[in-house]
C-alpha cells in the first residue's frame, strides 16, 4: 500500500510541477543542458555566405547594391544549389533590384521578413519581382533571453508567412506547412557549426562585374593560401540551402541558443534551425499529466523491488526530463 502511495504523491508532484511556471523554471535549464550534451552532428544541408567584416572592408560600407546579392544568387544557380535564404530586410526599393529579381527566376529565393512594433510585415520590396519567398524571420526569446522555439507560421491581419527554417526546409524535403505550430529545434547541428564562405570569397572565385572588381581593388582572382579553392566553394554550394547573411558584428541580430556558449548570428541559427527541421530533430513535449503517470509509474516499479534511495532520485530526474519525449532521429 506504501508504494501506491508514494507513486501517486509523485505522479500529482510531476504534473504539478510540469504545469507550472516553477516547473517550467527548473525544466529548462535542464532542458538546455541535456541538448548540450548531445553529441553534435555536422551540416548537411546548408552553408552560409557571410557578410562579415573581412567583406565590408573590401567592398565598401554596408548596404551594397542588391547587384552584389544577384551576383551571390547566380553564384549559387551556378553551382547547384537548391536554393537561396537572404536573412537581410529588403523592405525598401533600392538598387540591383533588377538584377536580383531576374536571378531570383533561376532557382527558390527566399527573403526574410519581420513584423514591425505595429504589428505590420516589413516585405521583399515589389521591385524585387514576383519570385522571391517572403517569410517571416521573427525570433520568440523566453524570459531568459534565450531562443528555444519558433512558430512555424506567423499571421498579423490577412496575411501569414511561414518561418525562414520551415520554408527552407521544404525545399528539401517538400513538407507541408504545420500551421501554427511551434516548433522546438534541438540544434544537433550548432549554429557556429554550419559551413561559413565569405562574401568576398565567394565573389573572387566565380568572377565579378568590373564595378564590383574595382570595390575588390582589381586584384587577380582565383585561388590562394587559407582560402579554398574555386572547385572547393562549388562543391559545398552544391545540392545545398544557401544562406547569404550578416555575421559582421556591425550589422544583424544576434541570437542566443540552448547550445550557444555567446550570442551568435542570426543567420547562423536560421541554418541551423533548418538543418533540424529537415532532420525532424525537434523537442516534442508530454502533456504534464503523461509525464506525471510516467514518473508515478517508474517510482511505483522501483519501490516495488524496495530500491527506495533510487526511486527518489529516479523520480528526482524524471521530473526534469520526462516531459522531453524522444524527439531525436
Amino acid at each position: 500500500m506504501a508504494r501506491w502511495i508514494w507513486a501517486a504523491a509523485a505522479t500529482i508532484l510531476a504534473t504539478f510541477l510540469l504545469a507550472s511556471s516553477i516547473g517550467r523554471s527548473m525544466e529548462l535549464p535542464a532542458r538546455d543542458l541535456a541538448l548540450r550534451w548531445l553529441p553534435a552532428r555536422p551540416a548537411t544541408h546548408t552553408v552560409i555566405i557571410t557578410i562579415d567584416e573581412k567583406s565590408i572592408a573590401q567592398l565598401g560600407r554596408w548596404p551594397w547594391s542588391r547587384a552584389v546579392l544577384a551576383q551571390l544568387v547566380d553564384r549559387a544557380a551556378d553551382a547547384g544549389a537548391r536554393g537561396v535564404a537572404i536573412d537581410i530586410l529588403l523592405a525598401e526599393p533600392g538598387p540591383g533590384d533588377e538584377q536580383l529579381a531576374h536571378a531570383a527566376k533561376r532557382l527558390p529565393v527566399i527573403a526574410v521578413s519581420v513584423l514591425d512594433e505595429h504589428g505590420r510585415w516589413l516585405m521583399p520590396s515589389r521591385t524585387l519581382g514576383p519570385d522571391i519567398i517572403a517569410a517571416h524571420g521573427n525570433f520568440e526569446l523566453d524570459r531568459d533571453g534565450i531562443l528555444r522555439r519558433f512558430a512555424a507560421t506567423k499571421q498579423s491581419s490577412d496575411r501569414a508567412l511561414t518561418a525562414v527554417p520551415v520554408e527552407a526546409a521544404s525545399i528539401v524535403t517538400s513538407a507541408p506547412v504545420p500551421v501554427g505550430k511551434s516548433i522546438a529545434p534541438a540544434f544537433r547541428t550548432r549554429p557556429r557549426d554550419v559551413p561559413q564562405i565569405s562574401v568576398v570569397d565567394m565573389l573572387r572565385s566565380a568572377g565579378v562585374s568590373p564595378a564590383v572588381a574595382g570595390r575588390l581593388g582589381r586584384r587577380p582572382i582565383g585561388a590562394r593560401a587559407g582560402r579554398p579553392s574555386t572547385a572547393d566553394e562549388t562543391s559545398a554550394l552544391r545540392g545545398k540551402i544557401v544562406f547569404i547573411g550578416p555575421t559582421a558584428f556591425a550589422l544583424g541580430d544576434r541570437v542566443l541558443t540552448a547550445v550557444s556558449p555567446r550570442p551568435e548570428p542570426g543567420v547562423t541559427v536560421h541554418a541551423a534551425a533548418t538543418e533540424s527541421v529537415i532532420r525532424n530533430e525537434e523537442i516534442r513535449e508530454l502533456p504534464p499529466i503523461v509525464a506525471g503517470l510516467i514518473t508515478g509509474a517508474a517510482v511505483w516499479l522501483v519501490l516495488r523491488w524496495r530500491w527506495s534511495a533510487i526511486a527518489i532520485l529516479l523520480a528526482l530526474a524524471l521530473l526534469m526530463s520526462v516531459s522531453i519525449a524522444a524527439p531525436f532521429s
